[in-house]
């Protein structure tokens, strides 16, 4: 057989196993993305430290010496034990000769079946110390149910229908979302102070398959930053990004998706709308006060110019001068609940002091505008 191997990180290195000659060196890879060619005649254990894929590709029937053989160029790539399914359904072609790999663990070979069948007694050959091949020969055409236990298992269904024809077809990754014992999407949650944002997702619990991959699908106005010891595709029970605003006065937008093993999936939006305030008139000169006259008495209009509620965490003078006193419209008192959008507020600002005022206006901080999703 011939394995096509792909890294995901420079300087990469992939291992084979098999029971004759233990552990090997398949591959060293000096580019993400690079691959290599390896040809192997018995079952296989491939592995490294990151993730990578692996492609099992079946020969022609001239291969390798141009002589007459039986069988046709055919490919399945190979799923990782982390997304073996307790339940494997497949159909065998018609007018073919079909055959089934199982690969499942050694230990639960006597539990395992095909059809309801005990696969038992099947003809197997070793992977490792743990993980072992059977091989269920002459398969008829039609629909097949493999099962096993704990561990779950891999089918590689393959087939010859004469001399230059086969194909070949394997348990599909991401296929345990439908029949693996984890359903259950991971679990966000979002912590933002005001145009920042730190967002964890986790995958814990009874059978969960733990996080696989965290994802963007769209930004803009925005930064995006994984946690430094996140390794995509590596099982991991939790991982984080933290994203910020880039121009708080332009509107922004971040949505990830995150994955598990198993393919359950979660998608978080995150959105900034930035604050459309004005203060009319900008600056107010209120004037001097000397008693015994009337207290002087100013306005100013807050205009909500956006299309959201304008949350209020304050209003008060550029000054804070002493002297001067903020209220409603009427005289009672100020109102710090949120603008409505494309709605205004009026102040009322009163000095009732012997100083002399300077110029002076409103200052109207929000609770910010959050990131929020």
């Amino acid at each position: 057989m011939n394995y096509l191997l792909i890294a995901s990180q420079a300087g990469q290195t992939i291992f084979r196993h098999d029971c004759a000659t233990g552990d090997r060196i398949a591959a060293v890879i000096p580019d993400p993305f690079g691959f290599v060619w390896d040809v192997e005649e018995v079952g296989q254990k491939y592995f490294s430290d990151a993730p990578f894929l692996c492609v099992q590709y079946m020969n022609s029937f001239t291969f390798p010496d141009g002589g007459i053989g039986i069988g046709g160029p055919s490919e399945a790539h190979l799923v990782p034990d982390q997304q073996f399914l307790h339940s494997v359904e497949f159909e065998a072609q018609n007018n073919f000769t079909n055959f089934a790999n199982i690969t499942l663990n050694s230990n639960e070979a006597s539990t395992a079946t095909f059809d309801g069948k005990p696969l038992s007694g099947t003809p197997a050959q070793c992977l490792d110390s743990a993980w072992e091949i059977m091989t269920v020969n002459n398969i008829a055409a039609g629909p097949h149910i493999v099962t096993g236990a704990g561990d779950g298992l891999s089918v590689q269904v393959y087939g010859y229908y004469s001399d230059d024809d086969a194909y070949t077809n394997s348990s599909e990754s991401f296929e345990g979302t439908y029949n693996s014992p984890d359903t259950a999407a991971p679990v966000a949650e979002i912590v933002s102070n005001c145009t920042d944002a730190t967002v964890t997702f986790t995958d814990t619990g009874m059978d969960a398959s733990l996080l696989s991959a965290i994802w963007i699908d769209s930004i803009y106005n925005a930064t995006f930053a994984l946690d430094s010891a996140w390794q995509e595709g590596v099982p991991t029970a939790s991982g984080y990004f933290i994203s910020s605003v880039m121009d708080p006065t332009q509107p922004a937008y971040l949505q990830t998706t995150a994955y598990d093993v198993a393919g359950n999936s979660t998608t978080v939006t995150l959105r900034c709308t930035p604050p459309g305030i004005t203060i009319v008139p900008a600056i107010d000169n209120v004037g001097t006060y000397v008693q015994p006259a009337p207290e002087n008495i100013a306005y100013d209009t807050i205009y909500n110019n956006g299309s959201t509620p304008f949350a209020i965490d304050s209003i008060t003078l550029t000054n804070n001068s002493t002297g001067f006193s903020l209220s409603d419209s009427i005289g009672g008192p100020i109102d710090t609940s949120a603008i409505p959008a494309h709605s205004r507020r009026i102040v009322r600002i009163q000095f009732g002091g012997t100083a002399i005022p300077s110029i002076d206006t409103l200052v109207v901080k929000n609770a910010c505008n959050r990131f929020t999703g």
